[in-house]
């Protein structure tokens, strides 16, 4: 006996009925007594390709001597804390360090983790990044600074104030970043 998913069900019996129909699955027949709900894909698996059969069938027929998972589904989760019966009996078969039970709620925080983990270590990128383009607009004005003393000293003469040298170079810095900044952007976000 198996229990099919509703893909299976789909591609196999066209919408019909497959209950008590046989298929066959690795030349070895094996006839349906339910069909799963809707599930969808989980890791990457989609859950109703799959076909469901008894472990003891799985061992005798297919030589399987260990499941690779066992799923537990439940409404309420205090039961799952509560509930010690898988372990008790995978350690009639197998030894505690062949397997690990895990709760959906640790497969979510070890999924923040990694994602917390990446989110510090791409914000660091981007402070470097930050700073190292404050720093190389810094270099850049300095040089502009010193390159053009023979201007300022022209502009100087001329009756212009040390403020409005001043403000002609913090605007050419700030459109030169501006510009920089919305170039960085657009290739980055290409």
């Amino acid at each position: 006996m198996v229990v099919i998913g509703p893909t299976l069900k789909t591609q196999l019996f066209n919408g019909a009925s497959p209950l008590n129909k046989e298929i066959k699955i690795k030349d070895k027949r094996f006839t349906v007594v339910g069909v799963t709900e809707q599930k969808a894909v989980s890791f990457g698996q989609d859950m109703d390709k799959s076909a469901y059969f008894p472990y003891t069938v799985a061992k005798t027929r297919f030589q399987i001597d260990r499941p690779t998972y066992i799923i537990v589904k439940t409404v309420d989760t205090k039961v799952l804390k509560r509930f010690t019966g898988i372990e008790t009996t995978l350690l009639r078969q197998i030894t505690k360090d062949d397997f690990s039970v895990k709760s959906q709620e640790e497969g979510i925080k070890f999924f923040q983790n990694i994602l917390g983990v990446l989110a510090s270590a791409l914000g660091g990128i981007c402070r470097r990044v930050v700073v190292g383009g404050w720093g190389w607009i810094m270099n850049i004005m300095f040089v502009s600074v010193t390159e053009r003393t023979r201007e300022i000293g022209l502009r100087k003469a001329g009756r212009s104030h040390s403020h409005d040298v001043l403000t002609q170079f913090l605007l050419e810095a700030v459109i030169l970043s501006l510009v920089g900044g919305i170039l960085g952007f657009c290739l980055g976000w290409g």
